[in-house]
Order: C-alpha cells, then structure tokens, then sequence
C-alpha cells in the first residue's frame, strides 16, 4: 500500500474501531486534531444515533464529517442530492444498524 502523508485517528468508541482521517501530514497538528477528535466523539450518543431518521443522517455525510477531498465531496453531495429527490418512502423513517432490506422496501 502506498503511502499518502495523511495521519489518520484510530481510536475505540461505543466498541467499534474509528478512523478518522485528520488532513494532515504534520505530526504536532494531527496530536491537537486527535485531542478535539476524542474530544467530539465522546460527546456523541451513540444510542440515539442508532435510531436517527433519513433527513438527519444525510445532514449528517453533507457535512464531511471525515474530511473527504474537494472532488469526492462533491461527488457525494450529488449522490446525496438524487437520493433525496428520488427516495419514495420518504425522509423521516428511522434508520437502524440493519444489513439488508427493511420491510418498508418490501412493499
């Protein structure tokens, strides 16, 4: 595997593995973005984020929150986009943890 530069996080959170890529290549600013990086995660309550609806999710990747590239971001900004305008069972369902279809696709 070739290497990037870029320094990523890797920390334990509700029990699962994070990574987190920090942007940057400088050893001192990666330390500081860790401490914030820790810092946030704590502050998240992963028991209600498992039972977030659509709209707060899709908000949720619209912000970068792992701090994709320029390209990739938009990228994911029009995928998001369509999915919105075409999603047909609406954005306030709940999302949960679940692999694979829910019954409201079964329709």
């Amino acid at each position: 595997m070739k290497s990037t530069g870029i320094i990523y996080a890797v920390f334990k959170s509700a029990g699962k593995t994070r990574w987190k890529n920090l942007g940057t290549d400088d050893v001192r600013q990666a330390r500081e973005l860790l401490g914030e990086e820790i810092q946030r995660e704590a502050k998240v309550d992963w028991k209600r984020a498992r039972s977030i609806n659509l709209l707060d999710l899709i908000q949720h990747y619209e912000s970068n929150p792992m701090n994709l590239a320029p390209s990739t971001l938009r990228t994911r900004t029009l995928l998001l986009k369509v999915f919105k305008e075409t999603w047909p069972y609406g954005l306030t369902m709940k999302v949960t943890g679940r692999i694979g279809p829910s019954r409201a696709w079964q329709r």
